[in-house]
């Protein structure tokens, strides 16, 4: 699937969702396609105004085999109705795309807001604190009886096993192996038997969980 015709797609998808026309499109959507909005997104009447700007922001592209591709990112809309009730308002989106004979449809869409998602505080072996968001983590590695947090370009290792830090995390993140635990918001691809992440960084995956995996990272949000 090309890349640049997905992005296409969800920028005009995101568009007609916020006029309240994108449920019942065809050339997009199917009968089967499942929606999952959180809190009163969309309007009742109208949707957005015409004159509202979309900005979109970050877009990852994950393609899961020929047939899917799970594309996740933030957006906003920007209200433009006078100075005093200007309002942008950020989303998070993932959407589930599928090539069929008709085109690319979507078959699943998740829409949020607060793109940051949980906060967590990290204190360090080293004695520091830090304040994350799901959005800054990449992924936790296991240690001995020590978690490292990945957070793009600082690692930050705290006291405890993943077991434990697992039970506290958001549903944004998957286990990809008794070591690893990714944050599938910055899952760029997968492959067999690895996936990448938005910064270059390749995780295996072992050969038995690889299709448990995948599934996970198709299903979570969508």
């Amino acid at each position: 699937m090309e890349q640049g015709e997905l992005m296409c797609n969800v920028k005009k998808i995101i568009r007609l969702m916020h006029k309240g026309k994108a449920f019942y499109n065809s050339e997009y959507c199917t009968q089967n396609t499942r929606w999952v909005i959180d809190g009163h997104l969309i309007k009742e009447e109208g949707g957005c105004d015409e004159q509202d700007f979309i900005r979109h922001k970050n877009y990852n592209i994950c393609l899961c085999g020929d047939k899917y591709a799970l594309i996740m990112g933030t957006y906003s809309v920007l209200s433009q109705k006078g100075v005093k009730e200007r309002k942008e308002i950020f989303y998070h989106m993932t959407t589930l795309m599928k090539y069929t004979r008709h085109g690319i449809k979507v078959m699943g869409i998740h829409i949020s807001e607060n793109i940051n998602g949980k906060e967590y505080l990290l204190e360090s072996t080293k004695g520091s604190r830090h304040f994350m968001n799901d959005i800054d983590i990449y992924y936790l590695e296991a240690g001995h009886n020590r978690t490292l947090w990945h957070c793009g370009d600082e690692v930050i290792e705290t006291m405890g096993n993943l077991k434990s830090k697992e039970e506290k995390l958001s549903e944004n993140f998957v286990r990809i192996h008794r070591g690893f635990i990714v944050n599938q918001y910055h899952i760029r691809k997968v492959e067999k038997y690895y996936l990448e992440l938005d910064n270059g960084e390749r995780l295996g995956i072992p050969v038995k969980k690889y299709v448990d995996v995948r599934e996970k990272i198709i299903d979570a949000k969508v």
